[in-house]
């Protein structure tokens, strides 16, 4: 089941207005993120994140670059 897209900008929109406070998403569901990054106004206050496992989900990566994120993280 995924959270609704209208949620989702809505949550944008609360981090889009709050230049001062930083916000990491993580998510493991990269290929929904590269989906919706379109739908999404990234500013740079939002950094986005996942997690490696092993190289199997390296996928992931470059499923997070497909967004207008100006920062993004990895964790292995």
């Amino acid at each position: 089941m995924y959270v609704l897209l209208d949620f989702i900008q809505r949550v944008f929109k609360t981090m889009n207005e709050t230049p001062h406070n930083t916000y990491q998403i993580l998510t493991k569901r990269s290929k929904r993120l590269s989906e919706l990054a379109e739908s999404l106004h990234w500013t740079p206050n939002i950094w986005i994140g996942t997690s490696l496992e092993n190289e199997d989900v390296s996928y992931r990566i470059k499923d997070l670059r497909k967004s207008a994120c100006s920062y993004s993280i990895s964790l292995t």
